[in-house]
């Protein structure tokens, strides 16, 4: 599998199958083999199902990377990866998945330092910058924090972040960078792409 990905589209709730058409092919365009795509629908399991086969049928024809947010059952049918919310049963995920990468959030330097003895592959450290109702903002330097504890994993900067503060987040030690409700509005997400794309992310040819 690939290690490549700079960006991690999440889907916001709610979303239609014609808007996922519509960013997913806007973010592979831009970003290519360093976009991935995080199935998320808390709503329920017939709507997570909707949205992680519509990004799996999309993931055919722009073959970026696809994680299933809490559903280990759906991850393995449609060969994903699998995201494991706060709260989730981690026994034994390693095993199962292990053809997959597992990521975890991260709000505290504890959870990297957790995530890393259960052998998962990253982790979305949140929230860097303020998000309504997310709590306070931990600043850049939580990124840093979590590369020293990561033993390996990838650190994925989540909360708040758009073009004008990825880099910020690679400069801290990112591997890549989180973005979710701001590509859906219709007219930011084709330039928020191209300038993500637009920046010297580590390791980038």
């Amino acid at each position: 599998m690939s290690h490549a990905f700079r960006v991690l589209l999440v889907t916001p709730e709610g979303v239609t199958d014609e808007a996922l058409a519509r960013v997913v092919g806007q973010a592979a365009a831009a970003l290519g083999p360093r976009l991935a795509v995080q199935a998320r629908a808390k709503g329920s399991p017939a709507e997570l199902a909707r949205v992680a086969h519509r990004l799996a049928s999309l993931r055919e024809r722009h073959a970026f990377e696809l994680f299933v947010n809490g559903d280990v059952a759906l991850a393995e049918q449609l060969a994903a990866h699998l995201h494991v919310p706060g709260g989730m049963p981690r026994e034994g995920l390693r095993e199962r998945m292990r053809d997959a990468w597992i990521s975890c959030p991260a709000h505290h330097d504890i959870d990297v330092v957790d995530a890393a003895e259960a052998g998962f592959d990253a982790v979305l450290v949140s929230p860097i910058l303020a998000v309504p109702g997310k709590g306070a903002a931990r600043g850049f330097a939580a990124i840093t924090r979590a590369k020293t504890l990561a033993r390996g994993m990838r650190v994925v900067a989540l909360g708040g972040i758009d073009a004008s503060t990825a880099g910020d987040c690679y400069t801290a030690g990112a591997d890549a960078v989180a973005v979710m409700r701001a590509p859906f509005a219709e007219a930011a997400a084709p330039t928020l792409f191209a300038d993500l794309a637009g920046l010297g992310w580590p390791g980038r040819e």
